[in-house]
C-alpha cells in the first residue's frame, strides 16, 4: 500500500512539473534551480493585443491599455520594464526574465544583473527583436523566444542590437559584430555611433571623426571634432566648437554656427544657441525660432520630435509644441518624459526626485488616459 502511494505521489509531482514547464517555458535545469513562477500574473483582458503601458500601484507593476484600463495585473515589483518588441522584463527575487503581452512567462527568470552596468534597464530591453542577457558567466544574445544565438565573454557589449549590428569593446577601443557574433568592424575606434543609412560615425584614436561603411571602408574623411548619425541624407558635425550639417558626399551644407545640433527626427532637428533652442528643417532653414530654454540636466529628455510633439520647459514646467512651434500641451508638469508610441509619462512631483508611482499618462492631445496625481 505504501509503495502504491509513493508511485501516485511521484506521478503527481511529474505532472505538476510538466505543467509548470509548459506554462512558463522552463527547462528541467531551471526547475531544479528554483526558477519557478512565484509571482502572480493575471490577464484581465485576453482579447486586447495593442500597446501596453507600465503603471505602479502600491509597489507592484501592472500594465494598462491606451484607455487606461488594466490589462495585465501582477505582483512583480517596480523593477519591471516597459514593453519592447512585445516583451517586458520582470524580476523574481534577484533574477530577471521576460513576459509577453499576454502575461505569459516566455523567458524564465534566470538571468542576473552584471556588476558595473550603469544603464542596465535600457540595455536589457529588447531592440530589433534581440537582447543581451547575463547568466553570471557569459553575455548571451537571445531572440524574443529566448533562443540563444551566441555567447560572448570579452569584449563586453556596449549597446543594444540595431539594424543587424552590435557595438562591442571597451572604453577606448570599439568595434562591431553582427547577429551571428562575427566581427565586421575591428576594435580600433574610440567611439562608434549606431549604424544609420549604411554608415557608422566613428571617432579615430586621434580624436577626429569620420564615417565608414559596414565593410570598414572610409567613406567620409576624418575632418570633424564630433559627428552624429545620418538621417534623411544629412548629419550634424562639429568643427571648432560649432555645429553644422553635411551631406553623404561629406560636403558642408550648413556652416558650423550652432552650439549643438541634434540628429533629425521627423524631419526637424533641434539647434541650440546661447542656452536657447529652436528647430531647423532638412534644408537648414530655421522653422521654429530659437526661443525655448535649453534643458540643463543630463537626465532630461532631448527635445526631439516624437509623435509630432517636442518637449519644452517654460518657468520650470514641462509642456509640448507641435511642428509649427505652437504650444499644444501647456507647460504645467514638474516631471515629464518624451512621447513613446503616442503616450507620455507626466507627474507634478518635484523634477528628477518624484514618486514613480505617481506618474500619469497623457496622449498627444494632452488628455489624461491614466491619472495617478491623487
Amino acid at each position: 500500500m505504501k509503495k502504491g502511494k509513493s508511485i501516485i505521489t511521484i506521478i503527481v509531482i511529474i505532472i505538476i512539473l510538466i505543467i509548470v514547464r509548459q506554462r512558463f517555458n522552463l527547462t528541467v535545469n531551471d526547475i531544479k534551480k528554483g526558477f519557478t513562477q512565484d509571482d502572480k500574473v493575471e490577464l484581465l483582458d485576453s482579447s486586447y493585443s495593442g500597446l501596453l503601458l507600465k503603471v505602479l500601484d502600491n509597489g507592484k507593476t501592472n500594465y494598462i491599455d491606451t484607455l487606461g484600463q488594466i490589462v495585465i495585473k501582477t505582483s512583480f515589483d517596480n523593477r519591471c520594464g516597459d514593453f519592447y518588441c512585445n516583451r517586458a522584463k520582470v524580476f523574481i527575487k534577484d533574477k530577471y526574465g521576460y513576459i509577453d503581452n499576454k502575461g505569459k512567462m516566455v523567458i524564465p527568470c534566470k538571468y542576473i544583473k552584471p556588476s558595473g552596468l550603469f544603464d542596465f534597464n535600457q540595455r536589457t530591453d529588447f531592440n530589433d527583436n534581440h537582447v543581451f542577457v547575463f547568466n553570471g558567466e557569459h553575455q548571451i544574445f537571445i531572440d524574443t523566444n529566448g533562443m540563444v544565438k551566441f555567447e560572448i565573454n570579452n569584449p563586453p557589449v556596449l549597446w543594444q542590437p540595431s539594424d543587424s549590428f552590435i557595438i562591442v569593446g571597451n572604453i577606448s577601443k570599439r568595434g562591431v559584430i553582427n547577429y551571428n557574433g562575427i566581427e565586421v568592424i575591428p576594435q580600433r575606434y574610440s567611439f562608434i555611433r549606431d549604424f544609420s543609412e549604411n554608415l557608422f560615425a566613428v571617432q579615430f584614436q586621434n580624436s577626429k571623426w569620420g564615417y565608414i561603411n559596414s565593410n570598414n571602408d572610409l567613406v567620409i574623411d576624418t575632418l570633424f571634432d564630433s559627428a552624429l548619425s545620418f538621417k534623411d541624407g544629412i548629419a550634424p558635425i562639429a568643427i571648432g566648437g560649432k555645429w553644422g550639417l553635411i551631406n553623404k558626399k561629406g560636403e558642408i551644407v550648413i556652416l558650423p554656427k550652432y552650439d549643438k545640433i541634434n540628429e533629425y527626427s521627423e524631419g526637424l532637428a533641434k539647434v541650440t544657441l546661447a542656452d536657447k533652442f529652436g528647430y531647423i528643417n532638412q534644408t537648414g532653414d530655421l522653422v521654429i525660432p530659437i526661443k525655448f530654454d535649453d534643458f540643463l540636466y543630463g537626465l532630461e529628455p532631448g527635445s526631439n520630435f516624437i509623435s509630432g510633439r517636442a518637449l519644452i520647459k517654460v518657468n520650470y514646467k514641462y509642456g509640448w509644441i507641435d511642428q509649427s512651434g505652437a504650444i499644444v500641451i501647456q507647460p504645467k508638469y514638474n516631471n515629464a518624459y518624451d512621447f513613446r508610441n503616442g503616450f507620455a509619462r507626466v507627474s507634478n512631483e518635484m523634477p528628477l526626485d518624484g514618486d514613480v508611482e505617481k506618474f500619469s499618462y497623457i496622449n498627444i492631445h494632452g488628455d489624461l488616459i491614466y491619472d495617478k496625481s491623487n
